[in-house]
């Protein structure tokens, strides 16, 4: 309680607060910083890009409230040797690869896609420091 006598420092003492004060700029540039080192990681099997994205926040049983912000989204390359099913099943595995990480890395699937929001990433060093943990999760199931 002692914490909210001083609200000019709450951002710096509550990482839930942080997030939510972290401006879109600041975000979309942790994406420029991540998006190289992720797409060098990937594999031939997937292509990442930076996107717009909407954070949901709230609680309850609706949480409806919506913040922009930015994400990761990586999905698989279709091509003629990988159809829509094989595609799918990849994407679920690799989403699973993220969750089974050091430090969870907690994706949303939607449109084909892993999406990553980056509101709540303290530091693009958390995910990068964790890339090569991930390519020795898809070289096993090579």
């Amino acid at each position: 309680m002692k914490l909210y006598l001083t609200p000019e420092t709450l951002v710096e003492h509550l990482p839930t607060l942080r997030d939510l004060a972290r401006s879109e700029a600041e975000i979309k540039q942790f994406g420029d910083t991540l998006l190289p080192a992720v797409t060098a990681h990937l594999g031939r099997d997937f292509e990442a890009a930076l996107v717009n994205a909407k954070s949901q926040i709230g609680s309850g049983a609706l949480p409806t409230n919506t913040l922009r912000s930015a994400g990761l989204a990586i999905k698989p390359i279709i091509n003629g040797n990988l159809g829509e099913g094989r595609a799918t099943k990849l994407l679920t595995g690799f989403a699973a690869h993220f969750r089974c990480l050091t430090m969870p890395v907690i994706g949303n699937l939607r449109n084909g896609s892993l999406l990553l929001d980056l509101r709540s990433l303290e530091a693009p060093e958390q995910l990068i420091n964790q890339l090569p943990e991930l390519c020795d999760k898809l070289g096993a199931d090579k």
